[in-house]
C-alpha cells in the first residue's frame, strides 16, 4: 500500500513540476507577482519528487512515509488544479484582457502564495521527522547528510523539455565558457535573488 502511494505521489509531482516551470516562463507570472513563488514551488517539488523515489527504492513501509507521501499527493493535486487555471486564464486571453481581471489576477496570486506556504511546511515537515533515512548514493557522498544528496539529486536530474526560459541565459553562459581559449580557470558568477533557478541554470 505504502509503494502505490508513493508511486501516486510520485506520478503527481511530476506533473506539477512540469505545469510549474510552464506557469514560471509566463509574462503573467511576472506581472501579477508569483514568479518568485512558483519557482520555489517548482525546486521545492523537484525535492520531494527526488525524497519520494528514494523512499520508494528503499522500499520504505513506515507509516509516517505513507502519511508524508499521501500530503505531498495532495498537495500536488492542489497545486495542478490552480496552475491549470492560471494557464487557462493565461492562454484564452489577450495581455490587456488579462490586466483588465484584477479579481482573478488577485485570487489566483493568493492562491500560489497560500500553495507557496503548504509546500514549506510539508517539505519542512519530512526533514523535522527524518522521515526519509535511506537514500541511496555512491561512495562520494558517503559524508554528506540524506537531505544535501537529495537536493543535488534533484538539482542534477533535470528533464531538458522542463526547462523553460532558460535559452537566453543558457547560450549568454555556454558563450562565457567558450570565449578565450586560455587554459586558465575561470569562475562564472551566476548571481540573482532565491528561487529564480540558478542552481537549474548551472
Amino acid at each position: 500500500m505504502a509503494e502505490t502511494v508513493l508511486s501516486m505521489a510520485g506520478s503527481l509531482v511530476r506533473s506539477a513540476v512540469r505545469l510549474a516551470t510552464s506557469a514560471a516562463g509566463q509574462e503573467m507570472s511576472r506581472l501579477i507577482g508569483v514568479q518568485n513563488e512558483i519557482w520555489f514551488i517548482k525546486d521545492e517539488l523537484k525535492t520531494m519528487q527526488a525524497f519520494l523515489r528514494a523512499a520508494e527504492i528503499a522500499k520504505e513501509k513506515d507509516e509516517l512515509v505513507k502519511v508524508w507521501a499521501e500530503q505531498v499527493r495532495d498537495l500536488a493535486y492542489d497545486i495542478q488544479d490552480c496552475l491549470e487555471e492560471f494557464a487557462v486564464h493565461v492562454g484564452t486571453q489577450s495581455l490587456l484582457r488579462q490586466l483588465m481581471k484584477l479579481r482573478h489576477r488577485h485570487r489566483i496570486a493568493v492562491q500560489i502564495r497560500s500553495l507557496k506556504l503548504r509546500v514549506e511546511e510539508v517539505s519542512n515537515r519530512n526533514t523535522r521527522y527524518n522521515l526519509i533515512k535511506s537514500v541511496p548514493s555512491s561512495s562520494m557522498y558517503d559524508s554528506t547528510s540524506n537531505v544535501e544528496v537529495v537536493r543535488y539529486q534533484a538539482a542534477h536530474y533535470i528533464d531538458e523539455a522542463e526547462l523553460v526560459g532558460f535559452d537566453a541565459p543558457k547560450k549568454e553562459i555556454l558563450g562565457l565558457i567558450s570565449r578565450g581559449g586560455s587554459s586558465q580557470l575561470q569562475v562564472i558568477w551566476i548571481v540573482g535573488t532565491g528561487s529564480l533557478g540558478k542552481t537549474t541554470l548551472a
